[in-house]
């Protein structure tokens, strides 16, 4: 395949991988103070692992969230399954 070479097209403007460009979060993270908690059922997507990974999507969201805002959140699995999530610092 050949790529055309062009002169004078401005740079884009910048986003971050994963940015949620406006979109509103199914999370509460940012209204959670510390030792503040939420479930997600076992039942929910969010509780299902990823592909090739032993955590559950809302603890990766949980992660990433904490980077961007300087927020730590930790997780457990109970015994049916349910992901709770806390604020911890």
């Amino acid at each position: 395949m050949m790529y055309a070479i062009e002169k004078n097209i401005p740079l884009a403007k910048k986003t971050s991988v994963g940015s949620t460009l406006g979109r509103k979060s199914k999370y509460p993270f940012g209204k959670m103070n510390v030792s503040e908690s939420f479930v997600v059922p076992a039942n929910a997507p969010e509780a299902k692992v990823l592909d090739g990974s032993y955590t559950p999507r809302v603890a990766s969201a949980a992660y990433a969230y904490g980077r961007k805002h300087g927020k730590k959140f930790s997780y457990r699995l109970d015994d049916k399954e349910n992901v709770r999530v806390w604020r911890i610092a």
